[in-house]
């Protein structure tokens, strides 16, 4: 389980300060499929890093009993003449994996070849991007985060991604934050909309779809449904 206790996230500081999370309470039960709809400069990726761990809300706090996929670029913790090899033995200890297995994964789900040894800094940019997607589906979670869209990482490659997503999402919690309606519909499930610090959800994303479709970015809107729910007390707390 995955949950949002009153989290209130304000970016920028005086009279440019914008509060994109305004006391928001979410649970996220295993195996959610739901696609948030915001517009651009509403706080999509903001939202994602909060769940994810990367960023720290204002106030509030965040309550993980379940393992998130991680954000941002795994290439970049890749420093000197690390080789991608070198570079899954440096995040194995942090992603909870075994090197070998995931050298394996990477291997054939990217066709490295010989790059696996080559540092990564000299690999051209479609290597690049297929060996941060590798990494990304290599690591099984209970919750994948996409921004913008499902499919990640080179043409050539996304059909093999679309088949890693199917087999992950099967067993685990996905969610999507998009302006576009295309991408919401795609994922099915449920749907909610992030307008003005606050998260109006619907059970069914054609719903959200629709009344997205009628909020101009500039214009603030009451959330139609706001589902909320406590969560059991636990002491094992994840600030």
């Amino acid at each position: 389980m995955l949950a949002l206790h009153e989290v209130t996230k304000t970016v920028g500081r005086g009279r440019r300060a914008k509060t994109v999370l305004d006391s928001v309470s979410w649970q996220i039960e295993r195996r959610a499929k739901i696609a948030i709809l915001a517009h651009p400069g509403s706080g999509k990726t903001i939202l994602l890093g909060i769940l994810a761990g990367t960023q720290l809300p204002t106030k509030g706090w965040v309550e993980r009993r379940a393992s998130v996929s991680p954000m941002g670029s795994f290439t970049r913790q890749a420093s000197g003449l690390m080789t991608p090899r070198q570079l899954i033995d440096l995040l194995a200890p942090f992603l909870h994996y075994d090197p070998s297995q995931m050298c394996q994964f990477v291997h054939e789900f990217a066709e490295l070849g010989p790059a696996m040894d080559v540092p990564v800094r000299y690999l051209v940019p479609k290597v690049t991007q297929a060996l941060n997607l590798a990494l990304f589906y290599g690591v099984p979670s209970d919750y994948y985060l996409f921004d913008q869209r499902i499919t990640l990482g080179p043409r050539d490659l996304q059909p093999r991604a679309l088949e890693a997503f199917s087999q992950r999402s099967e067993h685990a919690g996905v969610i999507l934050t998009t302006s576009l309606a295309k991408e919401a519909r795609n994922l099915g499930g449920s749907g909610a909309i992030l307008h003005r610090g606050k998260i109006s959800f619907f059970e069914d994303v054609e719903d959200a779809i629709e009344v997205f479709s009628a909020i101009p970015p500039d214009v603030q809107s009451t959330p139609i449904r706001r589902f909320v729910e406590e969560p059991a007390d636990d002491p094992e707390l994840d600030y």
